[in-house]
């Protein structure tokens, strides 16, 4: 919201050529503020869209959705009182100091490095995060049954979640987490999904986003 304009007075007193640059200035002022407005609502709406997919998502995944509790709420606007409370730094949250461990790897001492006479005494722990992005294709063998009376034939169904894809729900959470939370362009997903060594065309990516 705008301050209120100022007198009529001083408004007189001023130069018309700095006079029409400052009802300038604010009209544009007032259409900005309203076009934050307008993206804040549409913002919430995407959130919410967002938290549908996932949900849908995690149930085909066999997975209980989030409670509402949970779900990930629009920040709300800070109102900044001063400009020493603009200016100031967000405060760094601590990282957490166990972090889980996936494998370890033995490094021994090279031995041009032990000295004489020297004896192993214990080891150091040094923990690295790091993380592993791999292509993960899985041919599932599907026990087939022949009715020898009737020939009629009998399929192992495929696990829930994986009926009627040719892409695995993580795959498919993937698609979905990069376009619809992350704003990612399908010609970027793509390109990500054909590093991993995914095999998937432009028809195939939209359907996912589709259905």
């Amino acid at each position: 919201m705008l301050p209120d304009a100022p007198p009529p007075d001083v408004l007189r007193a001023l130069d018309p050529a700095l006079l029409a640059w400052i009802q300038s200035l604010g009209a544009r002022l007032e259409a900005a503020l309203a076009d934050t407005e307008r993206l804040r609502e549409q913002n919430t709406t995407l959130l919410a869209r967002v938290q549908l997919l996932e949900d849908e998502v995690a149930r085909l995944k066999n997975v209980p959705p989030k409670p509402a509790a949970a779900r990930p709420q629009p920040p709300t606007p800070k109102d900044h009182s001063s400009e020493n409370e603009r200016n100031a730094p967000t405060p760094r949250v601590p990282r957490k100091k166990d972090v889980p461990i996936d494998r370890t790897i033995a490094v021994p001492l090279p031995h041009e490095s032990k000295p004489p006479g020297a004896r192993l005494h214990d080891y150091e722990r040094t923990t690295i995060q790091e993380i592993c992005l791999a292509r993960d294709n899985i041919c599932f063998v599907r026990e087939r049954w022949i009715d020898s009376e009737t020939g009629e034939t009998f399929i192992a169904p495929l696990p829930h979640g994986w009926h009627g894809h040719s892409f695995g729900p993580e795959v498919r959470a993937l698609v979905l987490r990069m376009g619809w939370k992350h704003n990612d362009s399908h010609a970027v997903i793509h390109r990500f999904l054909d590093y991993l060594g995914i095999d998937i065309s432009e028809g195939a990516l939209n359907d996912i986003f589709v259905h």
